[in-house]
């Protein structure tokens, strides 16, 4: 509608451009997400304007793309965009719209450094996005907070505090049932893997084994068989019943793993795929 209403180049399209993306990326079609969100700083950068709304557009744009970019495993070129984002932020006067953009570069910036294995710098951004979104908003049952403590318990596991990332994790769970009052949900599937990886490294495997199930299990009913984040869970359940000693079980788990991996990422590297690779073939 907005292309039939207004020139082909307009901060509006680049809108709905960006939530496309955003949307294409929660569903896993990260091609799809990378098209929309690369149209969309397309439009931005033709209108060449240094107004509020595209600015903050730019950054919202740029900050959707760098999170798509830390997913599918381009680190480097996810922290450069993400920066971007964040030196748009800069120039922009200090509201509250503007304030919730930083926190979420904050986030953004603590996920990609997890996933480059910078496990205590992330907890270092991590813990300035809970901060801030403390700052704007009351409640710790809002979205963006739950978002922010799930982040931050993910690092600090990663970063050894792993008591404390676990009572971080089990608070997210907690506070999403209670906001979503049961039933399958997208935002219950992060926190449920994010938790089975924390039992995992403490050797609780039967505690690390009910969450991953329960993730996948959701997963597949949301998405179907082939959603993307269903094969990071495999991985896990997979690795939990290598350290139980039940091989065929593990290998099971990897082939089908090794499958979805394959068929998103169309032969591109990612580091599960390798993980898979190496578990069904040692040297």
């Amino acid at each position: 509608l907005r292309r039939t209403l207004y020139e082909p180049v307009h901060v509006e399209i680049a809108q709905n451009l960006n939530n496309l993306g955003i949307l294409y990326r929660a569903l896993g079609k990260y091609c799809e997400s990378l098209q929309a969100l690369d149209e969309a700083q397309e439009i931005l950068r033709r209108l060449e304007s240094t107004d509020y709304i595209s600015t903050l557009t730019t950054a919202k744009t740029l900050l959707s793309l760098g999170s798509v970019q830390g997913e599918i495993m381009r680190p480097k070129t996810a922290l450069k965009t993400i920066n971007a984002a964040r030196s748009k932020l800069e120039t922009l006067p200090a509201n509250n719209d503007v304030a919730l953009e930083r926190a979420n570069s904050e986030l953004a910036l603590g996920i990609v450094l997890l996933e480059s294995g910078q496990a205590n710098q992330a907890v270092q951004h991590e813990r300035e996005a809970l901060r801030q979104h403390e700052k704007l908003f009351s409640s710790a049952d809002h979205p963006a907070m739950i978002n922010a403590r799930e982040e931050l318990g993910r690092a600090l596991v990663a970063s050894g505090d792993t008591p404390q990332g676990i009572d971080y994790l089990n608070q997210t769970l907690r506070a999403l049932r209670r906001l979503l009052g049961g039933g399958d949900h997208r935002a219950l599937t992060d926190p449920l893997q994010h938790l089975g990886e924390a039992y995992e490294k403490t050797k609780r495997y039967d505690d690390a084994e009910r969450a991953y199930k329960e993730a996948g299990d959701m997963r597949r009913r949301l998405y179907g068989p082939d959603y993307p984040l269903i094969a990071e869970t495999l991985l896990g359940l997979a690795r939990v019943e290598q350290a139980r000693g039940r091989t065929n079980e593990a290998i099971a788990h990897y082939k089908s793993a090794a499958d979805i991996l394959r068929k998103t990422y169309r032969g591109s590297y990612h580091p599960g795929l390798a993980e898979a690779l190496q578990a069904m073939n040692p040297p």
